[in-house]
Order: C-alpha cells, then structure tokens, then sequence
C-alpha cells in the first residue's frame, strides 16, 4: 500500500488516523464509559512513544556508525544502547497495535445485556464479544505485520529473549548493522533463533527501520478505516470526504527524513524480500512523506570476505556460539568490551 501525507492537502503528515481522531463526534465518544482516556489521548501517547523509539535506535546507529578502529584495527563497539532502543521500538510497535484495539472501544457504546464474559480480558477480546462491527477486519489486515515481529517481543516479555547486535565491516570502508533473537539449538549453541530466523539469519537496521516505519502508517491507516466503518454502522454518520488538520508534525517529520536517508545496503537474504520505502520531500512550502511497504527496487548486499562483530556475553555454561549467514566468508571478531 502507498500512503501519501502532505502539509499542504492534510494540514501534516502524521499518520491519517491522527486527522480523524481530531474530527471524531461527540455522539461516539465511550471513553470514559470505559474508563479510557479520549481516543485522541490514547493515540498522541503511543505514537510519541513510537516516535521516540525510531529517534533512538537512529541516534544509536550512528553513534556506532562512527565509532573509530582502535591500534589493533579494530573498532570497540558497544552494542548495549542499540539492542535497549531496538527492543524499545518493537515493543512500542506491539503496544501502539494494542492501543488501536483500545481506540476502537473507547469509540463503542458498553454492552451490558447480556454482560462480555469475564474472559475478555483483553480490548481484541471485548470488541470480538461486543461484535463490534469492523475488528475482525481490521485484525485480519494488519496480521501479516504483526505476526513478523510479535513472536521476538513476546520471547523477549516471556521466555527470557535476547536481541544480539551484530555488526559487519565490508572493504571498502562499508559498514551494516542489525540484530537477531537469540537461541539455543539441539546442541546448546547460540546463534540466531531457530524458529524466527532460520538459525542463519538476522535483520539489518537499514531495511528493518523502513519496515517498521511504513508498517506503523499503513496500520494506522488500516485503524481509520476500521474506525470510518464503525462509526457509519453504529452511528450513521459519515466523515467528511477529506479532513485536514493544521497541525506541527516535526517531530515525526525528523524520523522520516533519517530513515529515508539510510543506505539501501541489507543483509544478504533481504534483498530478495519487498523494500520498504519511504520518500521524505521538504521545501518552503510543503512538506511530503510517501511511505510504501512492499515496493521492489533494487537494494545492495555485503559479499565476498567481511569482518563480523558481535558481542555474546559469557554465561558460565554457554560454549558454543553461531554466528549468522555462514556461507559467508566471515572474520570473526568478539567485541573486545564484553
């Protein structure tokens, strides 16, 4: 899906869900039946967490991307900040997702007779019990991105999950970075998850940055959608054909100039995956952001001999660790600093 923001025809370039929230009438406004905040509250407070979260793990990259070779010719990278803001994003992604969920029930009047079970713990749940006319469509339409990283975040929450930096040094003078989920295979060696990354695999930041970003407007599109449908069939009433919004959107609009501005140089296996792109313009008089997840350009892959470094930490027992994409001719180097 290609989605199109502009100052000059939406008033900014938030994700259009943002102008919907600000235009929602007062007959569908449940929140406080819920014990919810506005629906607009719940939305500016996740998305600036979301934002700050791509902000971070920018800033961590860079600094990384900086970073000198020492004496020995060897950089000393410290991947600590990065993995901390990396499972920061993807876990307000996950949680920006379950606030759509709190968003559509905010917009929906309680149902009483007879009660939700008690069972529906969850926003998903009460909507699917309340049979809420547009969540069971909206589920299935942002699945295939949730079902992409929420098996990392919930392993991380509940399994004692792991993200692993890696870093690869490329001649000449090129660099790449990313990350995996660690795991223990059959014969107690950590490398990269079994399951989720095929035990060879990992994701470069260059790719995985657009992904997620070109995800959060197309979900976020995806939830205007749901909540149009709803309020036309709980309501009856039907928003403007087009809704702008005066609105300063700098802070976003910093994260997608930096992003679009990553090289299109990923990890081996990606480039045959879609590209995720995103386009940033801004002049005098507009500002224009096109974001598309499944676009097919031509992207670049390290080849041939690379230095790799990562930094597993010792644990006592551990004694074998694997690293990713082994048909690759790796110099292996283990982070000095850990």
């Amino acid at each position: 899906m290609k989605i199109l923001r502009s100052t000059v025809q939406d008033g900014n370039v938030f994700p259009i869900v943002y102008n919907y929230l600000r235009s929602l009438p007062t007959v569908a406004l449940h929140h406080t039946d819920h014990s919810l905040r506005h629906p607009l509250a719940i939305y500016s407070i996740s998305l600036e967490r979301v934002t700050n979260a791509f902000s971070s793990v920018l800033d961590e990259y860079n600094k990384l991307s900086k970073v000198p070779m020492n004496e020995d010719d060897e950089p000393r990278l410290d991947f600590d900040p990065l993995i901390t803001t990396q499972t920061e994003l993807l876990e307000s992604m996950q949680t920006h997702i379950d606030n759509s969920y709190q968003i559509l029930k905010s917009l929906h009047p309680p149902i009483l007779h007879p009660p939700i079970k008690k069972t529906a713990h969850f926003a998903n749940q009460w909507l699917a019990e309340a049979k809420h006319p547009s969540v069971a469509n909206f589920t299935h339409l942002i699945k295939p991105y949730r079902d992409s990283f929420a098996p990392i975040v919930n392993k991380i929450k509940h399994e004692y999950g792991r993200l692993q930096a890696i870093w690869l040094y490329c001649p000449p003078g090129l660099h790449i970075g990313g990350y995996f989920l660690e795991g223990v295979d059959k014969r107690g060696t950590l490398g990269p998850h079994m399951q989720l990354h095929g035990g060879n695999t990992a994701l470069s930041v260059n790719r995985d940055l657009r992904y997620h970003f070109a995800n959060l407007y197309q979900v976020d599109h995806r939830l205007m959608e749901a909540i149009v449908a709803a309020l036309s069939k709980t309501y009856n009433y039907t928003f403007p054909s087009s809704i702008r919004v005066e609105e300063n959107s700098e802070s976003i609009e910093r994260v997608a100039e930096r992003i679009s501005q990553l090289p299109f140089f990923f990890f081996p296996d990606e480039v045959n995956k879609p590209t995720p792109t995103l386009h940033f313009h801004k002049d005098a008089e507009n500002v224009e952001l096109t974001s598309n997840v499944n676009s097919f350009i031509k992207v670049s892959s390290p080849s041939g001999k690379m230095r790799i470094i990562t930094a597993y930490a010792g644990d006592g027992v551990t004694t074998s660790w694997r690293l990713p994409y082994p048909n690759i001719e790796f110099s292996f180097s283990r982070n000095p600093s850990n």
